[in-house]
């Protein structure tokens, strides 16, 4: 995993711990994202938040396409 990888998943297991009130220690990357608590609204703001850091247009639709942290970590990461 290339550390862009690593920094997109990272940044995403924060976001999902920050909803779910919990450290992102206790997160898995490999769950996907409806197990996480994630529900739609979630998506909307997970992918705006994945846009500004990434600096492009990031589809809410991608976390069903590639449902779990890493899948998407390495999707946009380009792997």
């Amino acid at each position: 995993m290339t550390m862009a990888t690593q920094d997109l998943e990272q940044a995403m297991l924060r976001f999902i711990a920050g909803r779910r009130r919990c450290p992102p220690t206790e997160l898995s990357p490999e769950l996907p994202f409806n197990e996480l608590g994630i529900d739609s609204l979630d998506a909307m703001t997970l992918a705006a938040e994945l846009e500004e850091t990434l600096g492009r247009p990031v589809d809410p639709g991608l976390l069903f396409d590639h449902p779990t942290p890493r899948a998407l970590a390495c999707h946009l990461a380009g792997r």
